[in-house]
């Protein structure tokens, strides 16, 4: 995950097609990248990013 905002912290959550939260990290430091390991299988998922300012990013990832 590449961030917008630097210098704050976000809450990370990966949610599958069927709406399943499979992944959910709190107080990530935004100044560097931060890699999610996600299953093998080719699936789709969202991933919502809400800083700590109350901005959410929502963000579309195909896993081939």
């Amino acid at each position: 995950v590449r961030f917008e905002n630097q210098n704050t912290t976000a809450t990370i959550e990966v949610i599958d097609l069927t709406g399943r939260v499979i992944l959910k990290k709190a107080n990530i430091n935004t100044n560097a990248d931060y890699r999610i390991e996600l299953s093998k299988a080719p699936s789709v998922y969202i991933v919502n990013i809400t800083y700590a300012d109350g901005k959410v990013v929502s963000k579309k990832t195909i896993n081939k």
